[in-house]
């Protein structure tokens, strides 16, 4: 049944999801192979050779026709490892390590080239900028790219793979001293998740991905432990430099090992922070080295400010809550927050909220048809993406950028102009929006699969109002531990009523008045921004994707009234 939901939610966000024409897999075999054997069989012996020669065996149409080894540095012989989600499938990523005799260490950042597979202008370009990138959702991956390209382009564990590497000299104090930009190949020593890293930097135990490494063992250990030591100080450095980090408490729905919905609790893992520095470093430097060399085409990633009105809306909610809050948190909405966790756990749902509802989505943007490409959350002038290529096509175009960036003379890919660049950039936005659609519907159903496995098609929560709606007579209602947030009409909730709205000290209210059979009205409620309330959370009809609200309160009352013919409007949230 989920299977099922999943496709029509596919379908109904345009995705598509069909084959790659014959000819173009056969290409992408073809090239493969093609700089396979130009790298592999001047070093390697006859069981190479004979494995290839099966696996051609299998294409008896191809035409191979090796290719001259390009000017590439070798990471073969180096500590590499990937640090993944469970059960990814496409590994962008790797990371290497090494001491250098200075007392300096060397962190290596490998990216799958990709772009060496996806020639400009080529049928295959073409149809993965039609796709914009891989779309994910709980059931199933609707890869951006051909499968054989997935692998022959992921970053797996004892395969030589293609990377355009950024590799980093860094001091003991976590000052990075120098960089370069390079092609490459890699041979990755260790495959790991989250968990396994995280359990080796935590010194607990040895992951047992590690088990058949042998020798290599201890040295990916040390490898994983010291790079870690050096993207906590990048991290610290990076807020200290004006970085924005707004915690907005992310819950998640997924598989358990039994197959069945369950809700995944928010980790904050130091192997994921070690990733996440990395990649924002990494994506930072690009940014700066293809604006440097191309200010008009560059391929940037733009995050504009929140509204104008949310640092002031979050103050006035702590004064009305009585909580006097210091001159650093009045001048900055992390720092806010970060005081109101201390001080007041209660209230931060409902500033969470708010924060969500006016920060503005990050975009893609050609620098030559922008004046501000300046990315709020991060507080950098300039961001880009290239750490994702098998599954994002933007990065695609920034590893192009890149690598022409490092030429002597550096030129503009040919034919590429401003708005040609832009024209991709609103492709990119449009098919990262329809992503982002399914994967939140994916969310959804798996919320209405849990309620209907967990607790039987329905469950109380205590929910907190997150924003009203004086005009629409409605709320934002929060309930935190199903991790959604949903609108409810407060006309439509009860029958008989009258809903007002007033302003009291700055503080939106509303007011519900219940009119009984003799004539006396009875204020019920009010409903202002952080007020507690209990909701039903249920499905309709046993609908999965159909999620009902009851306010309790409501009923509550409605129950103490003399016709039993009045009961609660119950609100639909159709997340179709």
């Amino acid at each position: 049944m989920a299977m099922t939901h999943t496709k029509n939610i596919l379908v109904e966000n345009r995705i598509r999801n069909d084959g790659y024409p014959v000819d173009q897999v056969q290409t992408i075999i073809e090239k493969s192979i093609a700089l396979h054997l130009a790298e592999v069989l001047p070093t390697r012996c006859c069981p190479r050779l004979t494995h290839n020669i099966i696996f051609l065996s299998s294409f008896p149409k191809l035409n191979i026709i090796p290719q001259p080894e390009e000017s590439s540095e070798d990471f073969r012989e180096q500590c590499v490892f990937t640090i993944d989600p469970p059960a990814a499938g496409d590994l962008d990523d790797a990371v290497s390590y090494r001491r250098l005799t200075n007392g300096n260490s060397e962190v290596g950042v490998h990216i799958a080239d990709v772009s060496s597979f996806v020639e400009v202008g080529s049928k295959l370009d073409q149809h993965l900028r039609e796709r914009g990138c891989s779309v994910y959702t709980i059931d199933k991956v609707v890869h951006m790219m051909p499968e054989t390209l997935v692998y022959q382009c992921s970053l797996l564990k004892d395969k030589e793979r293609r990377v355009v590497s950024v590799v980093y000299e860094i001091s003991p104090a976590g000052m990075i001293v120098k960089y370069r930009i390079t092609r490459g190949r890699i041979c990755s020593w260790a495959q790991l998740t989250y968990s396994d890293a995280e359990v080796i930097i935590q010194k607990l135990s040895v992951s047992e991905h590690l088990s058949d490494s042998g020798d290599r063992e201890a040295e990916v250990c040390h490898a994983i432990r010291s790079v870690n030591a050096i993207t906590q100080m990048l991290r610290t450095k990076r807020f200290a430099r004006g970085a924005r980090a707004v915690n907005l408490g992310k819950t998640e729905y997924g598989k358990g090992k039994d197959g069945l919905p369950m809700l995944i609790p928010e980790d904050h893992l130091q192997s994921s922070q070690l990733i996440e520095e990395l990649a924002l470093l990494t994506n930072c430097i690009a940014a700066w080295e293809i604006q440097k060399a191309f200010p008009n085409v560059a391929f940037l990633r733009r995050q504009q400010p929140p509204r104008a009105d949310v640092l002031p809306a979050l103050r006035r909610l702590c004064k009305l809550e009585g909580l006097e809050i210091s001159n650093a948190a009045q001048q900055s909405m992390p720092a806010l927050l970060d005081e109101v966790a201390v001080r007041r756990l209660d209230l931060l749902p409902a500033l969470q909220a708010q924060c969500t509802k006016k920060m503005r989505l990050a975009e893609y943007v050609c620098s030559g048809n922008e004046r501000d490409t300046h990315h709020y959350s991060l507080n950098v002038p300039h961001y880009t993406h290239m750490t994702s290529p098998i599954r994002r096509y933007a990065d695609i175009w920034v590893h192009r950028l890149l690598l022409a960036a490092q030429e002597q003379n550096p030129r503009v890919p040919d034919g590429l102009t401003p708005e040609m660049m832009n024209d991709i950039a609103s492709a990119c936005n449009v098919a990262h929006g329809a992503a982002k659609s399914c994967s939140a519907a994916s969310q959804s159903l798996y919320m209405g699969l849990h309620l209907q496995k967990k607790y039987g098609g329905s469950s109380r929560e205590m929910g907190t109002v997150v924003a009203v709606y004086g005009a629409l007579r409605a709320v934002d209602i929060l309930a935190p531990e199903l991790g959604f947030t949903t609108r409810v009409f407060l006309r439509e909730q009860v029958i008989r009523s009258r809903v007002s709205h007033r302003v009291a000290e700055g503080r939106q209210l509303l007011e519900l008045e219940w009119e009984q059979y003799d004539g006396e009205k009875i204020v019920i409620d009010k409903l202002g921004m952080g007020s507690p309330i209990e909701v039903d959370v249920g499905l309709k009809d046993g609908n999965v994707r159909l999620i009902k609200v009851i306010l309790l309160c409501f009923l509550v009352t409605l129950f103490k009234l003399r016709s039993q013919k009045h009961f609660a409007v119950i609100y639909y949230l159709d997340l179709f």
